[in-house]
């Protein structure tokens, strides 16, 4: 993958800093989402967040920094370009990382893969119409949706501060997954740095 970098970090669930997480205030914010009872990765739940994340002792986080290039950032010109632009970048970097997702969770079971935004398997999630999700096994939560502050989590643990679309594009884009596990093992960050490794070459 051209111009992409990839951090990751990890961080226990018990020595996390209280910023990293907000679930009132997360969940507010998704109320306000066109996402929000429309698709089945995002609120409202049926189930509880927090007792579904005491399940679990450690939060990995790995990030994908992709630089745009100068004459994309100067020609992007509206907003609307720029979002389009952004699209068909985050749909190349989420399909070369939902394989990792997919690996850590084969590899220590009782882990739970969650994406960079909304689940987007399907053109239109079957929630709109009331039916069940088409594919449960492949439909990942963000880490928004679970209160998780991505700006806080990427500054802090990755490095790399998130930047948004104003009239143009950013200098950088920044897509964060993450993987809760049940316990901190070296050998899930081993996992991630050497599968990163080998689609960022």
């Amino acid at each position: 993958m051209k111009n992409v970098s990839f951090s990751a970090a990890c961080c226990g669930m018990e020595n996390m800093p209280r910023h990293y997480r907000s679930e009132d205030l997360f969940m507010a914010l998704c109320r306000e989402c066109s996402n929000y009872g429309a698709n089945w990765a995002c609120p409202p739940f049926g189930f509880n967040v927090s007792e579904l994340l005491k399940k679990f002792g450690c939060l990995y986080v790995f990030g994908a920094k992709v630089v745009n290039p100068e004459k994309a950032v100067r020609t992007s010109g509206t907003y609307e370009k720029s979002v389009a632009y952004t699209g068909r970048i985050f749909k190349e970097v989420k399909s070369a990382l939902s394989g990792l997702l997919l690996t850590l969770e084969e590899r220590y079971p009782g882990g739970l893969g969650l994406s960079a935004g909304r689940c987007d398997v399907c053109p239109a999630c079957a929630r709109i119409d009331g039916s069940p999700c088409r594919f449960p096994g492949r439909c990942r939560h963000s880490l928004e949706s679970l209160g998780f502050d991505v700006a806080a989590i990427s500054e802090n643990m990755l490095g790399t501060r998130l930047l948004w679309i104003k009239d143009a594009l950013p200098e950088y884009q920044m897509f964060v997954n993450g993987f809760l596990a049940e316990r901190e093992d070296d050998e899930i960050m081993k996992s991630i740095e050497s599968y990163l490794e080998g689609i960022g070459s």
